[in-house]
């Protein structure tokens, strides 16, 4: 795999990361989700170096990507010695992960208003 440096942090995607934390991504989720779908596909120590994340924050966020099924990981020995290195990338493409965000977003919106009627009809029972 060539490795390429990726610009990360330029306002566009802090943009982007900030967004997708007000839909409720943790920070370390929306950061390595915002690196891949720029660089592709990266080593956890380069995301770790790029995204200014520490290897617990990574796990955190790479744990968070995994659970609704985004992103796929392997094996690979990047050097001749040592320990292997875990390859991510995104397993969904970009436009489905914003499908599924938006899905999410408005089944909460839709949880939520059907709590403030029930509230509303329990305090009109409560007044009458």
């Amino acid at each position: 795999m060539r490795e390429t440096t990726v610009q990360f942090s330029t306002d566009r995607e802090e943009e982007l990361v900030g967004l997708l934390k007000k839909t409720g991504m943790k920070l370390s989720g929306a950061k390595i989700l915002v690196f891949l779908l720029k660089a592709g596909e990266a080593p956890m120590r380069r995301i770790e170096r790029e995204t200014d994340l520490r290897q617990g924050e990574v796990c955190y966020g790479m744990k968070e990507l995994d659970t609704r099924g985004w992103i796929r990981r392997r094996t690979k020995q990047l050097a001749p010695r040592g320990r292997p290195d875990t390859i991510v990338a995104l397993s969904t493409p970009a436009g489905k992960i914003i499908d599924s965000i938006e899905e999410m977003i408005l089944k909460q919106g839709e949880d939520r208003l059907r709590q403030i009627r029930s509230a509303k009809r329990s305090i009109k029972g409560i007044t009458e």
